[in-house]
């Protein structure tokens, strides 16, 4: 192990006085799975399988139809969201709208309601009053029936 390493750390010495000499590549100064280049660490060093076989133009012909296709999606969802946007505004207007009816409705009521107390009130004072002439009433024809019962012996009689 200890050998492997001074190995390494001479080839790496060389590598930066730039004696290209025992450097095949950077696999024999890393070793396999060993540094930044690694497929296993950097997943960007393979290439897609899809464009292996393809031109420079070609990935660039590619790429350019990935956009369209994300540019007309997203005039898409534009469109999606600025029909959403004015329903939202409809339904704003809706809720103002309905509002005023009901602070209408509220201020109707608050004035129905003080009306109908008012008029309970008469309308119990209209009953206590009547109930009082009914009481004056039948005062009235005991009077007269106490009159006509003390007037009648002694008009039989005379």
């Amino acid at each position: 192990m200890i050998d492997t390493l001074t190995t390494r750390q001479r080839q790496i010495e060389q590598a930066f006085k730039n004696e290209p000499s025992n450097l095949d590549n950077r696999t024999s100064l890393f070793g396999q799975g060993i540094g930044p280049v690694s497929s296993s660490l950097n997943p960007y060093m393979d290439e897609a399988d899809d464009t292996r076989n393809l031109s420079v133009a070609d990935i660039l012909q590619q790429h350019q139809q990935t956009v369209k296709e994300q540019d007309h999606g997203l005039e898409a969802l534009s469109r999606v969201i600025s029909r959403q946007k004015n329903m939202a505004q409809n339904i704003g207007e809706e809720v103002s709208y309905q509002n005023e009816l009901l602070d209408d409705i509220g201020t109707n009521m608050e004035r129905t309601d003080q009306r109908l107390i008012r008029e309970t009130r008469h309308v119990k004072l209209v009953d206590t009053k009547s109930n009082t002439c009914g009481y004056w009433i039948v005062i009235v024809l005991l009077l007269v029936a106490i009159i006509v019962i003390a007037v009648i012996p002694f008009g039989g009689k005379a």
